[in-house]
């Protein structure tokens, strides 16, 4: 209706150019005023018959322009009360208009209309108006003022935890609401809960339904932002609820209570205890000769809205009156600066709006209400004012901001993994009783909260020799959601399709799953594993090698090289054996097998020490990844959690209740490999350090959380408190308690598992290369020098060489010693 509402005032909006636009009063004729108002309303009816009023005592006081009122009545349609405004400005010339507007799309629309009129439109709404409408007037308190008195009286109270219950529509609930949400959180003050009721609900049942609803959440402190009638309502079914008992509190908007004296005595009644927020008007000689006027002459009570409407009258009178003799100003102008003592007190405009100084704070006793105090924006709500409310019950204590009753935590009976939790129950007393690292958790939490918490744990059956099953975990998590159990502790995993019908708080364990797979076995001939077969061969060769090599070079002449051929063969073996050790005990001579060892021995260095790395990287994983078609194993609970993301086959999985089955599956070769969620690899692993090693995590499940009712106040609580105890190392701490060696086997987080590669001739192909090339240097020398011993032209060599500083370089070069030819001093070869 609003949107087909504007498509037809937009269609007629450029009448105003030149039919309506606002002009100066002329002495002696009549300034027309239009009133567009619901008479069938409460506020409509008051604001009528004030204006009138008004204008009748404005006529009679002064002499000049008089106001000439049109009134029309908007039946609480915006499309009529833009019909009626559009009529008003056309045909009755009104150069101004009082609206009573429901709704903040009708206020939005006339207000358009009197810019595109230039007529000045008074509002008497709380509803926040815009700043973008220069004529538009709103002459109440703008509702977010009260909102934020609701909060900072919140604030004193020092209650954290509320639920909202309000009745705007939509386009108007972003204005409010918004702000309301916003100011509280300011103040550190969280909205546990919205809670909208539609202004035309007529069936009592879907407010209880609402109320119900609002029940079973522990949350205890309610701000009503209703119409009065629809709040009557809501206390009314309140009361019957049992809402309106000790420990509740609920605090009320000045959108109710400026209309509280409308309501029958059974609201009222219903709404003992209730505090409220009221638009304050101090008494004054001048409102109380009015409040007697208006008893002779309405059936109403007078409102905060009548008093506005009729200083809202002369304020507009005296800008006429002010204007009359003024051709260059405007009404407007005067209207927007009015400032001037009336029925409301001291009333005032700045910038279109009515200057909010003081909200009086009132508690609802007995048959009408007793004020406890004011808020102002400056000073605040005094706390010690507190100490005087009475709250619902009644009760002289302030309520807590959560109402903590006992609470019903359901806990799972399994079989397996009993160091989370372990169930028992005594046959006596019937008690059931609970212990682990989840208990241990819940527990370590309640302590910090700083209140007690009081709670029964209740069984519910998973898996159990003895009993027949419940239901699943999902089972036991949705009796939150039925109502049937307050909270969940165990070892419970945070799900995305959980948390769609529970609160889930902060988890306490890693996330992620992983992959387990047992320790391979050495073998006899596993020490040859860090190289493969063509590297120690070549390695066996390159030994042979060497030590022939350096036989051959100090055989002729170096006696320890000599011997009968099994004792050289030996000499050979050992000599090069006893480089892996650096004990060779045989004395080189010569330069060319002296370095033909250096070099060897930085091959056996690298060599020894890569292989010794190697073993060592070996002996640590010892081959523990999964071998292609193993069987793998999971938990029974965990399927439908970690199994949808992996990629295992179906035909490979086989499910199993507890550690102790996953070590005898692995052990006699069953499967090669578990995989499960990461708190339950800890706990395996803590059992079998030795034996297993976790090889592959991935990041696809939260961990385990507590879960709660929707909208509980505790979740937020328990996150605080659960990272507060991560924080101090507490949770650590319980962790080693329970598992206390599961890090010993870990491997870091995202690993793919053991990549020790296996050495082979590609790894030393350059120092085997290196080598080699040294020995042929060697070799080559050594029978360049026997062959120059055998050839005659040695000697003539020498007898040249003799002569000159060649021979100091052959002596350097050759392995020759002094000796005379012929006369002539020479050297021979050694």
């Amino acid at each position: 209706m609003n949107i087909y509402s504007l498509i037809i005032f937009l269609l007629f909006g450029e009448f105003t150019s030149s039919r309506a636009a606002f002009r100066p009063p002329v002495p002696g004729e009549n300034f027309n005023v239009g009133v567009v108002v619901d008479e069938g309303s409460a506020m409509g009816k008051v604001v009528r018959s004030c204006v009138t009023m008004a204008v009748s005592d404005y006529n009679e006081r002064l002499n000049g322009t008089r106001i000439h009122l049109h009134v029309r009545n908007s039946e609480g349609d915006p499309l009529l009360a833009l019909t009626a405004a559009q009529d008003l400005v056309e045909n009755n010339k009104v150069q101004a208009i009082f609206i009573m507007p429901e709704t903040s799309s009708e206020a939005t629309l006339l207000a358009i209309l009197g810019d595109k009129a230039k007529v000045p439109v008074f509002s008497f709404s709380p509803l926040q108006s815009s700043t973008q409408h220069p004529y538009l007037i709103q002459v109440s308190e703008d509702e977010s003022t009260g909102l934020k008195g609701v909060t900072a009286f919140l604030a004193s109270v020092k209650w954290k935890n509320v639920i909202i219950i309000h009745d705007h529509p939509a386009g108007d609930a972003t204005k409010s609401l918004s702000y309301l949400l916003n100011t509280l959180q300011e103040h550190n003050v969280r909205v546990v809960h919205v809670s909208t009721l539609s202004p035309l609900t007529e069936d009592n049942r879907i407010i209880e339904e609402e109320l119900n609803k609002l029940k079973k959440m522990q949350t205890s402190i309610f701000i009503v932002h209703l119409s009065a009638p629809l709040a009557a309502r809501l206390f009314q079914s309140a009361k019957t609820l049992g809402l309106m008992a000790a420990g509740y509190a609920w605090v009320v908007t000045d959108k109710t209570m400026d209309l509280f004296h409308t309501l029958d005595s059974e609201a009222i009644e219903s709404m003992q205890g209730a505090v409220g927020f009221k638009s304050y008007v101090p008494k004054s000689p001048k409102l109380q000769d009015f409040a007697l006027r208006w008893k002779k002459e309405a059936e109403m009570e007078l409102s905060v809205f009548g008093i506005w409407a009729y200083d809202a009258v002369w304020a507009l009178g005296k800008a006429i009156r002010e204007s009359a003799n003024i051709s260059d100003s405007l009404v407007l102008n005067k209207v927007l600066h009015s400032k001037f003592a009336g029925l409301s007190g001291q009333f005032e405009l700045l910038d279109g709006k009515l200057v909010s100084k003081t909200f009086e704070v009132v508690n609802v006793i007995g048959p009408g209400e007793k004020r406890v105090g004011f808020w102002t924006n400056v000073s605040g709500f005094p706390e010690k004012n507190i100490d005087s409310i009475i709250w619902p019950g009644p009760s002289l204590g302030t309520p807590k901001d959560t109402q903590i009753r006992r609470l019903r935590i359901g806990v799972p009976v399994k079989k397996g993994f009993n160091e989370f939790i372990a169930v028992s129950r005594d046959n006596q007393t019937g008690k059931t009783t609970a212990t682990g690292f989840c208990v241990d958790v819940f527990d370590a939490a309640i302590s910090s909260l700083g209140y007690e918490v009081p709670y029964d744990f209740i069984r519910f059956v998973v898996l159990d020799d003895n009993e027949p099953s419940q239901g699943n975990y999902n089972d036991l998590i949705y009796q939150i959601h039925l109502q049937k159990l307050d909270a969940v502790v165990g070892d419970t995993t945070f799900t995305s399709n959980r948390s769609s019908y529970v609160d889930f708080t902060l988890p306490y364990t890693d996330p992620g799953v992983g992959t387990v797979a047992r320790l391979g076995n050495t073998g006899k001939w596993f020490f040859l594993k860090p190289f493969d077969r063509d590297l120690w061969i070549v390695t066996a060769i390159s030994f042979i090698i060497t030590g022939f090599t350096i036989w051959l070079i100090e055989h002729e002449r170096n006696e320890e090289f000599q011997g009968s051929p099994a004792q050289q063969i030996g000499t050979i073996l050992w000599f090069t054996s006893s480089t892996l050790v650096y004990a060779q005990r045989e004395r080189l001579l010569s330069h060319l097998s002296k370095f033909v060892l250096c070099i060897w021995m930085l091959v056996v260095f690298i060599i020894s020490s890569s292989y010794t790395a190697t073993l060592s990287s070996l002996l640590t994983l010892e081959q523990i990844q999964l071998a292609k078609g193993d069987y793998i194993g999971y938990r029974f609970f965990s399927q439908g959690i970690i199994l949808n993301n992996t990629n295992f086959a179906d035909t490979r999985l086989i499910r199993y209740n507890s550690r102790e089955d996953y070590h005898e599956a692995l052990s006699n070769g069953s499967i090669g490999g578990i995989i499960d969620e990461i708190p339950y690899i800890k706990s395996f692993l803590a059992k079998y350090p030795s034996q297993y090693a976790l090889i592959k995590t991935t990041s696809t499940t939260n961990g385990f959380s507590f879960a709660f009712q929707k909208g509980s106040p505790l979740v937020a609580e328990f996150s605080g408190a659960i990272a507060q105890l991560r924080e101090e190392g507490k949770l650590k701490e319980l962790e080693d308690k329970w598992f206390r060696k599961e890090e010993e086997a870990l491997l870091p987080e995202e690993s793919d598992g053991p990549n020790v590669k296996t050495l082979d001739v590609g790894s030393f192909r350059y120092l085997f290369l290196v080598s080699g090339i040294s020995k042929a240097i060697a070799v080559m020398v050594f029978l360049w020098y026997m062959l120059c011993k055998k050839l005659w032209i040695y000697n003539c060599i020498i007898r040249i060489a003799s002569r000159g500083n060649l021979a100091f370089m052959l002596r350097l070069l050759l392995p020759i010693k002094p000796n005379t030819i012929n006369g002539v001093h020479a050297t021979s070869p050694v």
